[in-house]
């Protein structure tokens, strides 16, 4: 037996991201059913799907095996120290900046931070 949904009134235009085309897409909503790859405005699809990388304070952390990547993590897993971790939902992120690591790069630029090699290195390390 099927059951049918017949709320009435209730279409409108949402979001989903097509995984195919890497873009958001809008389909209409009869407010039945559904999963979580729906979104009320594009903006918002967009924001959550999104496979490019933005992070707020500054560029993400290299790959430590590749200069043309950025190092990606699971969940703040895999970054390293003084960054954090933009994964959502199980999807791979990025290692954006974190306060801390402004802080260090501020201390490094001005000339404050009394530092060698090794002491760098300890502080970028992957945790």
């Amino acid at each position: 037996m099927m059951i049918r949904c017949t709320l009435l009134f209730v279409k409108c235009f949402r979001f989903y991201y097509d995984d195919a085309s890497k873009l958001c897409r809008s389909f209409t909503f009869t407010g039945c059913g559904g999963n979580e790859n729906n979104f009320k405005t594009k903006g918002e699809c967009t924001q959550f799907c999104s496979s490019e990388i933005i992070c707020p304070r500054g560029d993400p952390h290299p790959d430590r095996y590749s200069i043309n990547k950025i190092a990606t993590c699971h969940e703040n897993k895999h970054c390293p120290r003084n960054y954090t971790c933009t994964a959502r939902l199980g999807k791979k992120g990025a290692c954006c900046p974190s306060k801390g690591a402004l802080e260090l790069r501020r201390s490094l630029e001005s000339g404050l931070y009394s530092h060698d090699k090794n002491s760098l290195d300890d502080l970028f390390l992957r945790t």
